[in-house]
């Protein structure tokens, strides 16, 4: 007979016995973290990028994964930019893309179908098959063969000439670092009174509460800025950004176009040290 472990999750003792397990687990991942010695990333970063739904500011996840990255890497500051929406020649991911296009038109063909969604199934395993079931097989066929396409695409681009007269260096297929990628997206979709029920939801409250202390979004940029949020009368703190946006402190944000209201009607900008 199966054990019925539900009481488990209403006893403190016996989730406390988990939560000392995970700790350790933990523990033992950031040990492991610090003794790889991993070279030292940027506290500054830029992202410049185009406007692609992929790549967007106004893509949740794009959003998401920018905050938890910084949170990561401990940034200072990062900018996520879409540059030149107009003119793709002054963007370098739409250059990189180019110089990406021309080393694939080689004369050559890319392959798309490795996998089928019914590979190693009989006739009548196939016919035995649910809808969903039928679903399921298509998504990760589609997801194998992208994955596929990617490692080609990769072999072939490998050393060729870049956009900064470089040479472009591509990576083979690596596990997602992400792994939540499903529930984040469940998360954003849900409504409000809905998003308790996602897997997650403590850790993506948290995450959301942290950017709206520390980034500031709009139609073409992203930005985040790292200050202390308990520190409401400090200098750095986010508060104090929000109440004086024209101070200076010990990381500043990028200076934008803003109207002088004192101006108006005529349309006049403000000088660019008494903008943030």
């Amino acid at each position: 007979m199966e054990q019925d472990n539900s009481d488990i999750t209403t006893i403190g003792e016996g989730l406390w016995v988990h939560y000392v397990v995970l700790q350790k687990k933990i523990d033992h991942v950031l040990k492991y973290i610090k003794e790889l010695k991993l070279p030292p990333v940027k506290t500054d970063i830029l992202k410049a990028t185009d406007a692609g739904p992929g790549v967007g500011c106004s893509n949740f996840e794009v959003r998401y994964r920018d905050v938890e990255m910084a949170r990561i890497f401990d940034s200072d500051c990062v900018n996520r930019i879409h540059r030149a929406r107009d003119d793709s020649g002054q963007n370098e991911a739409e250059r990189s893309n180019a110089c990406i296009g021309e080393a694939l038109v080689d004369g050559g063909s890319i392959k798309w179908k490795y996998h089928d969604a019914f590979d190693g199934l009989t006739k009548d395993e196939i016919k035995q098959l649910s809808v969903d079931g039928i679903k399921k097989r298509e998504a990760l066929s589609m997801e194998q063969n992208a994955w596929r396409v990617a490692r080609d695409v990769a072999e072939r681009i490998n050393h060729e000439p870049g956009p900064a007269g470089d040479y472009v260096h591509s990576t083979k297929e690596q596990a997602v670092f992400f792994f939540n990628t499903e529930q984040l997206r469940q998360f954003g979709a849900a409504p409000d009174s809905k998003k308790k029920e996602i897997p997650g939801y403590a850790y993506f409250k948290k995450i959301n509460s942290f950017m709206q202390d520390h980034v500031e979004v709009g139609e073409l940029y992203l930005e985040y800025v790292k200050c202390d949020g308990q520190q409401k009368n400090s200098q750095n703190s986010c508060e104090f950004y929000k109440l004086n946006p024209v101070s200076r402190s010990k990381v500043e944000r990028v200076p934008r176009p803003m109207p002088d209201k004192e101006a108006l009607p005529d349309l006049q900008y403000l000088s660019c040290d008494q903008t943030l």
